[in-house]
């Protein structure tokens, strides 16, 4: 997922290089037919990837892998699909709709541009701003869970360590032979009758009888389940929802003072000269933010390790998979 946003805002930073109607007019209403597609599709795919954050703490990895092609239909789909819009409505009316807009090669119309580009952004930015509070909400839920589960076992293994030793207490059982008179009165008269040569065998000694004392503690087996495993673990939700946060919040800070312009574009309002700085500084960051993301998320433990933080490589590691697999099996698709 990372690496179709990354080709998408790539194609999409190279259409911003392109001059207005150079090197001819054609020429720039092919860039902004292909830019309007690719351009749709790092919102789309930014949304994918909270999408992808949700259903991975909400349901596991596995189930959130199994959608790969769901992603990559609307990821790609919705994006042809507005373009192909574009061009209907461009055939129908018989006006220009992708072409020259005065600086750039795109939408060249700015109500169409509300229409093909932004209406979808705002509804794309208000879905993650929605689906986060989802999110934040289950893995406290799951947080939770882990530190009842944690604090319910050290419990058990306490009373596991009591009644062991108070097991040990328990006396040891007493043997008591119990030899009667009338046993003995027998024995002595056949030894009497019993002359040198006589093979008679001796007549055996009664068996003793086994007395155990009671114990006083009675101790009682209760068969405890373990607690089922949660679909990710304290390390790896954190890892997943780390990446997603900073993908999806740069998208909404780079979003922003455009969305912001066009809106005021569309009102014919005055656009002050420090907005439009902000609004070039953000269309420069948009592919910057994320590679950067991508790289701070995926050598997190070596960049802790080298500022002292955190153990540093293989321990460290060790340490964020806490038994469910590592964390790259969730996040290596986000």
């Amino acid at each position: 997922m990372q690496v179709c946003l990354a080709v998408s805002e790539i194609i999409c930073a190279i259409d911003w290089t392109i001059i207005a109607g150079f090197p001819s007019a054609s020429f720039c209403q092919s860039v902004g037919t292909w830019h309007e597609v690719f351009l749709n599709s790092t919102v789309g795919w930014t949304v994918l990837i909270s999408v992808h954050c949700y259903v991975t703490v909400l349901k596991g990895a596995t189930v959130a892998n199994s959608y790969w092609w769901y992603y990559h239909a609307y990821g790609w789909g919705v994006p042809v699909l507005l373009m192909a819009i574009g061009l209907i409505v461009q055939k129908v009316q018989g006006i220009t709709v992708f072409g020259n807009t005065g600086a750039y090669c795109w939408i060249k119309d700015k109500n169409y541009r509300v229409y093909l580009f932004y209406v979808e952004l705002w509804i794309h930015i208000i879905f993650v701003v929605i689906l986060y509070c989802f999110i934040f909400q289950k893995v406290l839920g799951v947080m939770t869970k882990v530190s009842a589960v944690s604090a319910t076992a050290g419990v058990i293994q306490d009373q596991n360590n009591g009644a062991s030793y108070k097991s040990s207490q328990i006396s040891t059982p007493v043997f008591e032979r119990k030899d009667t008179s009338q046993t003995t009165q027998r024995n002595s008269q056949k030894l009497d009758h019993r002359d040198s040569n006589d093979k008679e065998p001796p007549v055996p000694l009664p068996s003793p009888t086994f007395t155990r004392h009671s114990s006083t503690l009675k101790t009682a087996i209760s068969v405890i389940k373990p607690p089922k495993q949660s679909v990710l673990n304290d390390s790896r939700i954190k890892a997943i929802l780390f990446r997603a946060v900073l993908i999806a919040g740069g998208f909404i800070v780079v979003w922003t003072p455009p969305t912001t312009v066009r809106v005021m574009q569309y009102f014919n309002i005055m656009i002050p000269k420090w907005l439009a700085l902000w609004m070039t500084v953000s269309f420069s960051m948009m592919g910057i933010w994320n590679a950067f993301v991508f790289f701070l998320t995926s050598y997190w433990n070596e960049i802790m390790g080298v500022l002292g933080l955190k153990k540093s490589g293989e321990s460290s590691r060790k340490e964020s998979t806490n038994g469910c697999g590592t964390t790259g099996d969730a996040s290596s698709r986000v």
